[in-house]
């Protein structure tokens, strides 16, 4: 039972994952969606109803960031 919980939340917050959004919206920034999260969880007043969500998300936008990183190499960054 807990197993399927916890597969239920990641599922459910997977569809909000940082990355995949703004490789949607390309930006061609490497690491968009890992910079994104730690964004705001840092900030000044983060929300807090988003922050267990960001938590997960962060290492799950870190693997994805890292599998497109040689894509995203070759492509221009502007900040």
């Amino acid at each position: 039972m807990l197993k399927r919980l916890i597969l239920l939340v990641l599922i459910a917050c997977s569809s909000g994952c940082a990355a995949l959004y703004h490789r949607a919206n390309y930006e061609g920034c490497p690491y968009i969606g890992t910079r994104f999260d730690w964004g705001v969880l840092t900030e000044d007043s983060p929300r807090l109803g988003f922050v267990p969500f960001l938590v997960i998300d962060l290492p799950l936008s870190a693997v994805v960031d890292t599998v497109f990183l040689p894509f995203e190499l070759l492509s221009k960054c502007e900040r």
